[in-house]
């Protein structure tokens, strides 16, 4: 499990910038590549978009939509306060079928072993900003904690401070801080930590964090558990009492499928019954869901659009497999097929509440050749839609 968590991070830290005082560029929000191939129809296909132009309307309701058809609003390339993020965010809030916005706001920690975790006020107002513009277009809000750890050198999920107790005072604190803006500010979901793996196991010290959170926060609480390797894993996951106390549990899944670059969409169906690892992802899921009586969001899933993208979806690098001397190579298609497969899977279960699709770029860039894992421009865009709208 160490190995793809230390890799989800760079995912979320190393590769991205993730700073709030980002510097103000005169780069257009949208930006075209220079293309000598056919750039008339990347224009064209700009045109064709719904997020390009237009009034922001209401999400779409229906009896059988997934509860959670959300989108990963993340701060790169550039940070929340950069001049053109709003543009962003209101090409967002023009697709009818998305009724959730996740956002990040960012706590600090200077060491791996530090029992303090510190805060920065300087990105409140950025934030209560973007949650005022996202309720006013009619959806909800989700809030989630990213804590960054020395500089982004260390990774949130191998903190090891030298206090349990110090360091969840210190956490509780901080964390606190942002509980009352969700709760001034009418947030509808607060996740109350994200991905720290070694800190999930203190039952007494999370009680009482929900105990705090409880006494001011009226709106829903949930965490975001990652992807794991090893087939035990789920005994651990079994023990952590204070998960029937959320309601919901949160998964960031990005479990490594299969081990092939050219699949069709039915063997990445049935790979999540059986992974590369052996594992039955969907079994296991139910069972966490059914042990704490809690149902289960995905606040983070995403592939890149890359061959092979569900191989390691967490991984950020050009080689494709780690260790490999193959390099990524551009497919649309790929990240097409994993994302259907997912809905394919999990869209009729019911313990299943919907999803938080990763990501929505504060600067929308249109590149045929881009590998990551951005949405807006993309085939993927379709296949996202058209699942949030489709009842069940």
């Amino acid at each position: 499990m160490k190995k793809i968590t230390v890799v989800l991070i760079f995912i979320v830290v190393l590769t991205f910038s993730l700073s709030v005082k980002g510097e103000e560029t005169n780069t257009e929000y949208i930006d075209l590549p220079n293309s000598e191939d056919n750039p008339e129809s990347i224009k064209m296909k700009l045109a064709t978009l719904k997020w390009m132009k237009g009034e922001i309307k209401k999400p779409i309701e229906g009896d059988n939509l997934l509860q959670f058809r959300g989108i990963d609003f993340y701060p790169h390339p550039e940070s929340y306060s950069w001049k053109g993020t709003l543009k962003s965010l209101e090409a967002l809030l023009r697709i009818e079928e998305v009724n959730w916005v996740q956002l990040r706001f960012f706590l600090y920690q200077d060491s791996k072993t530090s029992n303090q975790v510190k805060i920065d006020k300087n990105q409140d107002e950025v934030l209560i900003k973007m949650i005022k513009k996202i309720h006013e277009s009619g959806r909800k809000v989700s809030l989630e904690p990213h804590l960054v750890v020395d500089s982004y050198n260390s990774w949130a999920g191998a903190i090891e401070p030298e206090s349990i107790e110090k360091w969840f005072e210190s956490y509780r604190k901080a964390i606190l801080h942002y509980v009352e803006i969700a709760e001034n500010n009418n947030v509808e979901l607060f996740p109350i930590a994200n991905e720290l793996i070694p800190i999930w196991k203190h039952n007494k010290e999370w009680n009482k964090t929900i105990d705090k959170i409880r006494e001011t926060y009226n709106g829903e609480i949930t965490v975001k558990l990652n992807a794991w390797w090893q087939s035990d894993y789920l005994e651990k996951v079994l023990e952590w009492s204070w998960l029937n106390r959320l309601d919901y549990i949160g998964m960031s899944p990005y479990f490594d499928l299969i081990r092939k670059k050219e699949v069709t969409l039915e063997e990445l169906r049935k790979s999540w019954s059986n992974t590369y690892h052996g594992l039955n992802i969907v079994d296991i899921l139910e069972k966490i869901s059914t042990k704490f009586n809690t149902e289960i969001i995905f606040l983070e899933i995403g592939y890149r659009s890359v061959k092979g993208t569900a191989m390691e979806p967490w991984n950020y690098r050009n080689k494709i497999p780690r260790g490999s001397e193959e390099d990524a190579i551009p497919n649309q298609k790929a990240q097409l097929i994993a994302t259907e497969a997912l809905f394919d899977v999990f869209s009729k279960k019911e313990w299943f509440k919907g999803v938080f699709w990763f990501y929505w770029p504060t600067k929308i860039i249109i590149d045929p050749e881009d590998t990551g894992w951005t949405i807006p421009g993309k085939e993927v865009e379709e296949v996202i839609w058209k699942n949030f709208r489709e009842e069940n």
